[in-house]
């Protein structure tokens, strides 16, 4: 092994491979829970609960998002950074829809407004995936979609502090958000150090 690299790009490799194990790791969480869902939810006849469908298409775009980030993913599948930092802007416009249609089976009472919510969500997905083809620049609307996802964060929360009575289904929302925290305060700490390659 260690003659296929030479010397001056060997402590890079192991740097890039240092620095994506978790993002990878966790994608790969992500993207085994996302197939457990849908298969969970093909698999039942009674009660096809919409539910997991979202879940699985909210875990799928997020470990697909992991694994894009990291440079050796992008270097394995051969894409460039740039055409990565598109599909990351893409997919940060579009996760919350299934994520609002998560809430929606989550909170039926709740529809009305979820109805309005869904509807600017998905104006905004489209408007942004389009901005940033027009200004050849992904994440244009970065900032604006962090706000509008913080908000959402907190009316949930909200929602959930309010509800007398909670379900089995919203029970499990506190272990499951954990997972999405810790990679977020990864994913921040790797934006601070410098480039390892």
């Amino acid at each position: 092994m260690s003659g296929l690299l030479p010397d001056p790009y060997r402590e890079q490799v192991r740097a890039a491979l240092r620095a994506d194990t978790t993002a990878i790791v966790l994608g790969i969480l992500f993207l085994a829970l996302a197939l457990a869902v849908v298969v969970i939810y093909r698999l039942r006849r009674r009660s096809k609960d919409p539910a997991l469908l979202w879940l699985g298409c909210f875990a799928g775009l997020y470990a697909v998002r992991m694994m894009l980030n990291a440079r050796t993913v992008q270097f394995v599948i051969g894409l460039s950074p740039r055409v990565c930092e598109f599909a990351d802007a893409f997919i940060t416009y579009v996760i919350l829809l299934p994520s609002l249609l998560f809430v929606w089976e989550l909170f039926p009472d709740r529809r009305a407004a979820l109805r309005w919510v869904l509807g600017l969500q998905a104006l905004f997905a489209a408007g942004g995936i389009l901005l940033d083809q027009l200004l050849h620049r992904p994440h244009s609307l970065g900032v604006i979609n962090n706000v509008l996802v913080i908000g959402l964060l907190v009316a949930i929360v909200t929602v959930l502090l309010r509800q007398r009575q909670p379900t089995a289904k919203t029970r499990a929302l506190p272990r499951g958000s954990t997972a999405f925290r810790f990679h977020r305060r990864h994913r921040q700490s790797r934006r601070t150090r410098p480039s390892a390659c």
